[in-house]
C-alpha cells in the first residue's frame, strides 16, 4: 500500500502517542494470523529439534516373562551390551518390556493380564521389536519336551534321530536312485 508522507507521518504521531498496551493490541489486530502461523512454527521445529537431539537408538529389545530381573542385573544388561556392541552408550539403549505375565492356563487369577501379555509379546514379535524373550517353564509350557534333556531350547533326542538314523537312511537311498541311472 503506496502512503503519501503526510499520512506515515500521521500514522507515525499517532503510534507514539499510545500506551504500550495499546501499541500490543494494535500490533496484534493486525498481524494476528502471521503471529499464530510464526508461533506454530517454532513449536513444531522446537519438537522436531527435540526428537533428534533426544532419540536413542534401540541395540537389542528384551521381554521378561514371568521372572523379576532386579535393578543390577538389567543395569548390567543396558551398559554390558551397549559396550560389548561398541557404541555410546548417550545414543544407544537397550529396551525392556518389564512385568509381562504369560500362562496358558484360562483358570489361573490374573488371566486377563496373562491375555494382555500375549498380545504385547505378538504385537511386539510382529513389528520387529523384540529379539529375546527371558521367560520360565510356566510361560511357554510347549517348551517343555525341548527342555527335559537339555536346558537350551533344542531337543538332543530328535536331532541324534535324524542325524544318526534318518539322514543317512535318506542319503542312501538316494545314492541307490543315483545309480539306477
Amino acid at each position: 500500500m503506496n502512503l503519501t508522507d503526510a499520512e506515515r507521518r500521521e500514522n507515525q504521531e499517532a503510534l507514539e502517542a499510545m500506551s504500550l498496551p495499546e501499541k500490543l493490541e494494535y500490533v496484534f489486530e493486525y498481524y494476528k494470523f502471521p503471529l499464530v502461523l510464526a508461533l506454530i512454527a517454532v513449536v513444531a521445529l522446537g519438537s522436531v529439534l527435540y526428537y533428534r537431539l533426544t532419540r536413542r537408538e534401540a541395540l537389542l529389545y528384551v521381554a521378561c516373562a514371568n521372572i523379576a530381573m532386579g535393578e543390577e542385573l538389567e543395569a548390567a544388561l543396558n551398559q554390558g551390551f551397549i559396550y560389548a556392541m561398541d557404541r555410546s552408550p548417550i545414543g544407544s539403549e537397550v529396551r525392556l518390556y518389564h512385568n509381562l505375565y504369560l500362562s496358558q492356563d484360562a483358570t489361573v487369577q490374573n488371566h486377563e493380564y496373562a491375555y494382555a501379555s500375549q498380545l504385547k509379546v505378538m504385537a511386539a514379535m510382529s513389528s520387529g521389536q523384540l529379539d529375546v524373550l527371558l521367560m520360565n517353564r510356566e510361560a511357554y509350557p510347549e517348551t517343555e519336551p525341548a527342555l527335559n534333556d537339555r536346558k537350551y531350547g533344542f531337543n538332543l533326542k530328535s536331532q541324534l534321530l535324524k542325524l544318526l538314523v534318518i539322514f543317512p537312511v535318506v542319503s542312501a537311498l538316494v545314492a541307490w536312485v543315483c545309480t539306477l541311472f
